[in-house]
């Protein structure tokens, strides 16, 4: 990968049959100026709240499952 050092944990908590609670838990380290800046601003929050706001109104526009892997994912140690 590519970009800035980044980690983080997505939670997917049911609320009922068709509600879902995402959770994003995000660290990472600017590299540049530019992006200490913009951290300081709140545009990597911002960015991050509109990414989630677009797989929201994707995953609803679907409006079925799709039927796609159902496994877990497992850190490699």
């Amino acid at each position: 990968m590519s970009g800035v050092a980044n980690e983080g944990v997505v939670t997917f908590q049911p609320l009922g049959d068709e509600r879902t609670r995402i959770t994003l838990e995000m660290t990472y380290l600017p590299e540049t100026f530019a992006e200490e800046a913009a951290d300081s601003f709140g545009a990597v929050k911002l960015q991050t709240k509109e990414n989630l706001s677009k797989f929201k109104k994707l995953l609803e526009a679907r409006g079925t499952e799709s039927g796609a892997w159902r496994g877990t994912v497992s850190p490699h140690h």
